[in-house]
C-alpha cells in the first residue's frame, strides 16, 4: 500500500496551466450574484446582503497581460484600425430596456422578425440563419453544479492530492450505494456452481472448523501480517476449482512492495502498490511497457483485480481513496475496460468495491469465516478468465508478441451490418483520465479497404443527444436545404447502446444512467498545430468558420470549438480545408438547455459570455449562440499565433495569455476583455506569422470590440434577465453580417498571405533549420516535444485547452489532451442532471 508522489522535474509550465478545477465556490468571494453583467462596462454585483457594488471588467487594465505594464488603473485607449479591411462597426441600441416578462416560446418559421439583413429567397444560407437564430433566442437552461474530477487532480504532484479529488468526483448528491450478500451471489453465479464451492471448502487445507487459514487477532501486529496468507489463500481457490476451456493464466501476486508505475497526461514518477495483485494473461492484457517495469513484469495493464489490505480498526471513508487510486489506473492502462471490481479484505471481513463511469458502489461488510462460500465466489468472480466478467468490452480485441499487444481489431455492428477494423496501435491516441464521467476514447483504424477511420468510445448520460444523431440530422437538414455541410465532421457508422452503467449495479435505478455508443469517422486530416505554413493555417480557420455558419444553418451550434477540435485537411478544397470535429456537446436550437454556461467547453477558448454565466443564478444567462463559437475560434488562432514561433517550434516561456486557462472565470473574462480592448504588442508574436498575420488579429480584436460595445448601451438592463436576453436576440440576428465580416477578414488576410508566400501550398516548413528565437524567447522543436511513438512526451505539451469543464464531461475534466497523431480528439461536456462534471 505505500505510495510514492515524486513527480518528473520538468521545465516551468506556463502560469494558469496546471491550476486545478473550477467551481462556484473557487470564485474570488462568496457573494450571490443575481444576474449576468454585460460582456463589457460596467456593472453590478450583488453582495451577500444584497447590496449593489459597482465593478468595471473593461477599464482596468490587467498587469499581468501587458507588456511590463505596471499594475495602474487605466482606460484603454480606442483600437486604431490596422488593416484594409472594413472594421464591423455595429448599430448601437437604444438604452432603453424592453418590458420584462417571460421568453416568449420559439417563433413559428413565418413569423416576421427585424433583421439587420432580410433573409434572401433564394439563399439558402441566409434563410436558415435566420430560422435558426429565431429558435435559439427562445431557448432556456437550467444548470447542474460542477464538482472535482481526477483529471485535474492528475496534474498534482501528490497522491494525497489525488486522493482527495477522487473522493470528490466518486461522491454524489447522497451516499454511496451499500448492497447486500444477494446481489453478490447472483453476480457470480455462473463462475462457481455451489456444489464445487462446497466441495472445494470440504478439502482446502486454507479451511478447517469453519475458519480460514488466517492470523488470530494476537497473532496481527499490523497488516502487513495479511498479505502472504490470503495471498496462498486466493491461489489456492483458483487452482484447485477447475475451469474448464479457460484461457489465459490467473495468479495472486504479493505486491505491497512493488512499484508500479502511473501513467498520466504530463510524465510522472509517481507510482502506487496495491497489497495483492491479481496478474493476469489473456486479450486485453499486457505487460507494462520496459521503461515502467520497475515491479518486473506487474503493471497496472495486466491486472484482473486487487485486494488491499487493512486491519479492521482502521477501516474507513478513506479507503474508496484509496482503492480508487487503483482502480483509476487502471481504467487508465487498459482502456477497454467498462469496470473495475476489487476488495477489501481484513483479519475478520471482506467488502466489495466497484467502479465504473457511473462512480462508485460497494458491499456491506461481510465475516470472512461466516460467508466463506461467498467469499470464494467473489475470488472466481474477480478472477474469471471470460474478460466481460472482469468488465473489458469485448469487441476489442488484440493479440501478443512477448506480452505486448501488437495488433488488434474493434467490432462495429449497426443493425444487421458488422464491419471489423484494424486498429493501428495497442494504445488510443485519446483517452479521458478520470474514473466517472464520459471516458471518451479514441482509436486509430483502417477498414477493409484500408481507409484510415477514427473510431470514438464515450459514454454519454441519458437522455443526452448522442453525437451520431447530431451528425445524421445536420446531415438530413443540409440535403433538404440545399446547404454543403463543409468544414464539418462527416460520420461513416456508429453503433449505439454497447453497455449501460446501470446493468453493472445492485440497484440500477440509483445509478447515473450512462450509455456507451461508438462512432466511426474519416481520418479528415491532422492537427491544427501540426501546420506546415501560414496559409495552411489561415485556410483552416476561414473554413472552420464557414462549417460553424454551416451548423447554424442546420440548426445547432457547437459550444467547444479548441484547439484540439479543429484538423487541417492537406487534401480538402476550400469549404473543407479545415474540419470541425467534436460535436459531442453541440446543442439544438430552440431546445431548452442552450443557456451559456461557464462550466461547458474548454476555459482557454470560452467566450466572455459563457464566462461570465458564473455570476447569474443557474438558466438566467442568455443562450449560447454563434457569437460564442465565433469567439472560441478567435481565442484559438490567437493562441496558435502565440505559441509557435514557426511549423513545429513552440515558445518555452510563459505566454501573456496563459491567464486564460485559470480556475475562477471571472478572472479570466477580465484578462480576455483586457486583450480585446488593448493594441496587441508585435513584439508577442514570432516574426514567422507577418503583418497581414497581426492585422488579422487586430481586425478581429476590433470586431469583438464592437459587439462589446453594443452590449455597454444596454445599460442597466443587463441585470434584468428577460431584458438581457430580449437585447441578446437583437444582437443575433445580426448573424448574417457577424460571419460575412469575418469571413471577409480572413479572405482578405489570405488574399495577401498568398501574394507574399506564393500559391497555395508551396510555402513549407523547414525540415532541419532552426530558426534564430524571436525576440528573445526561448524555442524547442515541437518534434521532440510531441513523438507520435512517445505517450508521455505528447501529453506532456498539453498546455492549450488542458483546463476542460464541462457540465456533462463530468469528470472528465476541465480536459483533455493534444492527440498525438494526425486525428480528431475529442471534447468536454455539458452538466448532467446529477450534478457531476464530466
Amino acid at each position: 500500500m505505500p505510495t510514492n508522489s515524486t513527480s518528473n522535474s520538468q521545465s516551468p509550465k506556463p502560469q494558469g496551466v496546471e491550476s486545478g478545477p473550477q467551481t462556484r465556490s473557487s470564485r474570488k468571494s462568496a457573494r450571490t450574484v443575481q444576474s449576468l453583467p454585460s460582456t463589457g462596462g460596467s456593472s453590478l454585483s450583488r453582495s451577500a446582503s444584497g447590496s449593489q457594488q459597482p465593478r468595471n471588467f473593461r477599464g482596468t487594465r490587467v498587469s499581468s497581460l501587458g507588456e511590463g505594464g505596471s499594475g495602474s488603473v487605466n482606460r484603454y485607449p480606442p483600437l486604431p484600425r490596422i488593416s484594409e479591411s472594413v472594421p464591423f462597426s455595429p448599430s448601437p441600441l437604444s438604452r432603453e430596456a424592453p418590458t420584462t416578462g417571460p421568453l416568449p416560446p420559439p417563433l413559428p418559421e413565418d413569423a416576421s422578425s427585424t433583421v439587420s439583413l432580410p433573409p434572401s429567397d433564394t439563399d439558402p444560407i441566409s434563410k436558415y440563419l435566420q430560422r435558426t437564430i429565431k429558435m435559439f433566442n427562445g431557448s432556456q437552461d437550467t444548470s447542474t453544479p460542477h464538482r472535482k474530477h481526477s483529471q485535474t487532480a492528475a496534474a498534482t504532484a501528490t497522491l494525497k492530492a489525488r486522493r482527495e479529488v477522487l473522493k470528490e468526483e466518486l461522491s454524489s448528491q447522497s451516499n454511496i450505494y451499500t448492497y447486500g450478500d444477494n446481489y453478490l451471489k447472483l453476480l457470480y453465479a455462473n463462475e462457481v456452481t455451489e456444489e464445487q464451492i462446497s466441495e472445494y471448502l470440504d478439502n482446502t487445507p486454507f479451511y478447517n472448523d469453519q475458519r480460514w487459514k488466517l492470523p488470530s487477532p494476537s497473532e496481527i501486529k499490523g497488516e502487513d501480517d495479511l498479505y502472504t496468507p490470503y495471498v496462498a489463500i486466493i491461489n489456492d481457490i483458483m487452482t484447485r476449482i477447475p475451469r474448464p476451456g479457460a484461457k489465459g493464466h490467473r495468479v495472486a501476486v504479493d505486491s505491497h512492495a512493488t512499484q508500479l508505475v502511473h501513467e498520466e497526461q504530463d510524465p510522472t514518477n509517481v507510482w502506487s502498490s496495491p497489497d495483492i495483485s491479481i496478474k493476469a494473461t489473456g486479450s486485453s492484457f499486457q505487460v507494462p511497457e520496459t521503461e515502467k517495469r520497475k515491479a518486473g513484469d506487474l503493471g497496472y495493464s495486466n491486472m484482473a483485480s486487487f485486494l488491499d489490505g487493512k486491519l479492521d480498526d482502521d477501516v474507513g471513508e478513506k479507503d474508496l481513496q484509496q482503492v480508487g487510486i487503483y482502480a483509476r489506473q487502471m481504467f487508465i492502462q487498459q482502456p477497454n475496460r467498462k469496470f473495475v471490481r476489487c476488495l477489501i479484505v481484513t483479519e475478520a471481513r471482506f467488502r466489495v468495491y466497484q467502479f465504473d463511469r457511473s462512480g462508485a458502489e460497494h458491499s456491506d461488510y461481510f465475516d470472512i469465516h461466516q460467508n466463506a462460500s461467498l467469499f470464494v465466489r467473489v475470488i472466481m468472480g474477480l478472477s474469471s478468465h471470460n474478460e466481460a466478467v472482469l468488465g473489458f468490452d469485448t469487441s476489442i480485441k488484440w493479440d501478443h508478441e512477448n506480452g505486448r499487444k501488437y495488433h488488434g481489431t474493434i467490432t462495429v455492428e449497426q443493425g444487421d451490418e458488422v464491419k471489423v477494423y484494424t486498429l493501428e496501435s495497442p494504445e488510443p491516441f485519446f483517452k479521458r483520465y478520470t474514473v466517472r464521467g464520459r471516458g471518451t476514447t479514441c482509436w486509430d483504424a483502417t477498414d477493409e479497404f484500408n481507409n484510415h477511420v477514427v473510431i470514438k468510445d464515450s459514454w454519454r448520460s441519458y437522455g443526452r443527444t448522442p453525437e451520431h444523431e447530431f451528425l445524421l440530422e445536420a446531415k438530413k437538414l443540409a440535403k433538404e436545404r440545399g446547404i454543403e455541410l463543409q468544414g464539418v465532421v462527416d460520420m461513416i457508422t456508429y453503433q449505439d447502446g454497447l453497455a449501460r452503467t446501470p446493468q453493472f449495479r445492485a440497484e440500477p435505478q440509483r445509478a447515473h444512467d450512462r450509455i456507451l455508443s461508438r462512432i466511426v469517422m474519416p481520418a479528415s486530416g491532422k492537427p491544427i498545430y501540426d501546420f506546415r505554413n501560414r496559409l495552411e493555417v489561415l485556410y483552416a480557420f476561414r473554413d472552420v468558420i464557414a462549417g460553424l455558419r454551416n451548423l447554424v444553418c442546420v440548426e445547432l451550434t457547437h459550444r467547444d470549438v479548441s484547439i484540439n477540435n479543429i484538423l487541417l485537411n492537406e487534401k480538402g478544397k476550400k469549404g473543407n480545408r479545415g474540419i470541425l470535429i467534436d460535436l459531442d456537446m453541440a446543442m439544438r436550437a430552440g431546445r431548452l438547455g442552450t443557456s451559456a454556461d461557464f462550466r461547458t467547453g474548454t476555459r482557454m477558448y470560452q467566450s466572455l459570455a459563457v464566462l461570465e454565466s458564473c455570476t447569474v443564478s443557474e438558466g438566467d444567462a442568455p443562450p449560447h449562440n454563434h457569437l460564442d463559437d465565433l469567439e472560441s475560434c478567435f481565442y484559438v488562432f490567437v493562441h496558435l499565433v502565440f505559441l509557435y514561433v514557426s511549423p513545429g517550434l513552440e515558445t518555452t516561456t510563459p505566454l501573456t495569455i496563459d491567464k486564460w486557462n485559470g480556475d475562477d472565470p471571472e478572472d479570466v473574462s477580465e484578462c480576455k476583455q483586457a486583450f480585446i480592448h488593448r493594441r496587441m504588442n508585435p513584439a508577442l508574436v514570432s516574426p514567422f506569422w507577418g503583418k497581414e498575420i497581426l492585422a488579422l488579429i487586430r481586425n478581429l480584436q476590433h470586431f469583438f470590440k464592437g459587439i462589446l460595445d453594443e452590449k455597454e448601451t444596454w445599460g442597466d438592463a443587463v441585470f434584468e434577465p428577460d431584458s438581457h436576453k430580449a437585447l441578446v436576440k437583437t444582437l443575433l440576428e445580426k448573424v448574417e453580417q457577424h460571419y460575412a465580416h469575418v469571413l471577409d477578414l480572413f479572405d482578405a488576410t489570405i488574399a495577401e498571405v498568398e501574394k507574399v508566400d506564393g500559391a497555395a501550398g508551396s510555402a513549407t516548413a523547414p525540415t532541419s533549420v532552426t530558426p534564430a528565437p524571436a525576440n528573445g524567447v526561448t524555442i524547442v522543436r515541437r518534434s521532440s516535444r510531441l513523438s507520435s511513438g512517445d505517450k508521455a512526451l505528447s501529453d506532456a505539451t498539453e498546455s492549450r485547452g488542458k483546463k476542460r469543464m464541462s457540465r456533462d464531461e463530468e469528470n472528465d475534466p476541465v480536459d483533455e489532451r493534444l492527440c498525438k497523431r494526425s486525428t480528431p480528439v475529442t471534447s468536454l461536456t455539458p452538466a448532467d442532471n446529477d450534478g457531476f462534471v464530466v
